[in-house]
Formats: structure tokens, sequence, C-alpha cells
């Protein structure tokens, strides 16, 4: 039965040619590049969409094509051309108060952070951040409430950093080793580093300690450390996208070294703060711009090395930095452009 049902089917249709049937594939595949062709230039040109209704050829898409991509680049020509020149801010706020520094001499230790609120099992170590309550204990007396202050922690200049290092503390100016010769004693002989920890104000004095909130932390704030008025760190402009001249020859002005950064890192590049050595007693002041200038530590560091002949070759300068802010033997400055990696030892000049 199925086989007689077949066969009526095949009998009430008419048979095509061979030529008939190539004519109609073809026809097919004509209609369906047409629509390929209407849906790339409606999809993927968004500056000139062409309705579905026009059947355009492939030139014409290729023209809208590129006439949208030379919009798109002159567009950002334009915005680069606009930035370059435009004064802006060199650091972030949060960067600018979680900087660390290298003051001259040590800071006083009359108020510090005895203990903190919700501490019923008196835990041997706690750690507070921003909104908890903490406890000021020390020369409170003249301080009123509402009063704001900067908390800091000293750093241990240990004589053997490594060991340090195994206990768990982590030091973020002083490095466990010299990334550059002599590093740690160019930070010994500018002074004493401290890292920020966060800001606290007063809302109650109690006969016991001074109550402060903590309003802004960088990191976990702890027992012990140091307490300070609060002072704002002015965060300086400059010109952005202005190029400058990579081999430039060398600087008869204030010239000094990048002695750490504060993280420890051995490398910098844009963005990064760093410490020199220079310093207000040196002339420095914020907003500064220093030209930062290779140095070629591989030369020499061994003793063989010293023997042998090494031509000179001219000045090389990998980037700038612009004062962030300033104490008597250092300054903390920020990477605002770097052509290759800058590392701890590299000179700066002021420009």
């Amino acid at each position: 039965m199925r086989r007689v049902r077949l066969e009526g089917l095949m009998r009430n249709r008419p048979f095509r040619t061979c030529e008939e049937l190539n004519t109609e594939t073809q026809r097919h595949g004509e209609a369906n590049e047409n629509l390929l062709k209407m849906w790339f230039v409606s999809r993927r040109v968004p500056f000139f969409p062409v309705p579905p209704c026009l059947c355009v050829g492939r030139s014409l898409a290729l023209i809208s094509h590129l006439l949208s991509l030379s919009i798109v680049c002159g567009l950002a020509a334009t915005l680069a051309a606009a930035q370059e020149g435009k004064q802006l801010p060199v650091s972030r706020p949060t960067q600018s108060e979680c900087s660390g520094f290298i003051a001259a001499a040590p800071l006083p230790k009359d108020i510090y952070v005895l203990e903190g609120a919700d501490d019923d099992f008196h835990e041997r170590i706690r750690e507070f951040s921003t909104g908890d309550f903490i406890y000021l204990r020390g020369n409170v007396g003249g301080i009123a409430e509402g009063t704001e202050f900067r908390l800091v922690r000293p750093e241990k200049v240990a004589a053997l950093p490594f060991f340090l290092h195994l206990t768990g503390i982590d030091e973020n100016i002083i490095p466990p080793i010299s990334w550059a010769p002599g590093q740690r004693r160019q930070i010994r002989k500018s002074g004493h580093p401290y890292d920020d920890a966060g800001r606290a104000r007063v809302i109650r004095k109690t006969p016991e300690a001074a109550v402060a909130q903590i309003t802004f932390s960088c990191g976990p704030i702890l027992r012990g450390d140091l307490a300070v008025l609060y002072q704002p760190r002015p965060i300086p402009e400059y010109a952005a996208g202005v190029p400058f001249d990579r081999f430039a020859a060398p600087s008869q002005k204030l010239q000094g070294t990048i002695i750490g950064s504060p993280r420890n890192d051995s490398d910098l590049a844009q963005g990064d703060l760093a410490y020199i050595n220079l310093g207000s007693g040196d002339g420095v002041h914020a907003g500064q711009v220093y030209r930062i200038v290779h140095a070629d530590r591989e030369r020499p560091l061994f003793l063989y090395q010293s023997l042998l002949h090494f031509p000179a070759t001219p000045q090389e300068s990998v980037g700038e930095m612009v004062i962030l802010f300033v104490e008597q033997k250092s300054a903390v400055a920020v990477v605002v452009a770097s052509t290759r990696e800058i590392a701890i030892g590299d000179g700066v000049q002021l420009e």
C-alpha cells in the first residue's frame, strides 16, 4: 500500500530537467547572498545603517566601513590632542593617604592606639578597620572632640631583616634585602620610615582614654600605632601627554636617587610611588617635575668588572616623576611617564 501511494505522488508531480534544477539552485543562492549582504551592512556599520530593503553591493559596504573607521580614528586623535597639555592630578587621594613617608626625626609617641571596642575575649592580636571604635591613650587632655588624627606605624630597621621577615613582620619601605647597592643605608640616612595606617576622629573623651572612630584605613590598624594630628596632603597637578626628550643632555640642576617604594618593589612603572633622597632641606617642593635617569648597575658590581673597559654611552631618560609631598631629607613622588621599567637606584634630575 505504501509503495503504491509513493508511486501515485511521483506520477502527480511534474518532472524537471537538470537545467531547471540548476537555475532554481542559483536563484536561491543569489537570494541568500543578498540577504547576507543586507544584514552585514545594517548590523556591522553603526554610523551608516542601510535599510534591509536596499540591496547594495559589497563595495558600498566596504566604503561605509572605511568611512566609519576614519571617523573613529579622527575622534580619537582629536581627544588625544585635547588631552595633551591638560592639567591632571598626579595621584588618587587614597594613594596619597597611604603612601608612607621617611621622617627626618622620630615622631612623638605621646598618643597611641591602646585598644578597641568589643574586646570581650581580650585577644592578644586585634586588627581594626574603617568604622571601628578605638581607644587613644596618652597626652589627650588638650584634645577636643572632633579632632582628626593620622595613624602611622614605625618600621623596624633590623640588623638581620631576613629573620624579621620570617617572623611574619613585613615592612613596606625597608626591603629585606637591598635592591640596589646601598639602598638600606640610604633609607637609614634619610630618616625614620613610617607606614600610613589610616585616620581616626575623636568622638568622646573619657577619664580612661579618648574614643575615636576610624574614618579611613589603608590596611589593618593595630595596637601601638601612633596618632599624630592630621594634616591634609594637597595633590599637585601636571601637564599630561607632553612628550619628553629621552636622550636629553645631563642636567646641572638638583640630582638625587630613587631609594625605595611603598611596597618594596624593585621595579616601578607609570602610576607607582617612589621615595627619593632629596627633601625640603635641598629645596624640593610639591609639584616639581624630575627626570628619571637610567643607572647601569651592571658595571662594576664585581671586582673583575672594574678592570674592564666600558665605552661611554649617552644618558638615557626612562621616565618622569612629580613630587607629591616632602619631608626634611626625603620626598614621595609619583611616576607620571615611563618608557621602560624604572629600577630602585635610578637617578633623578630636576627639570
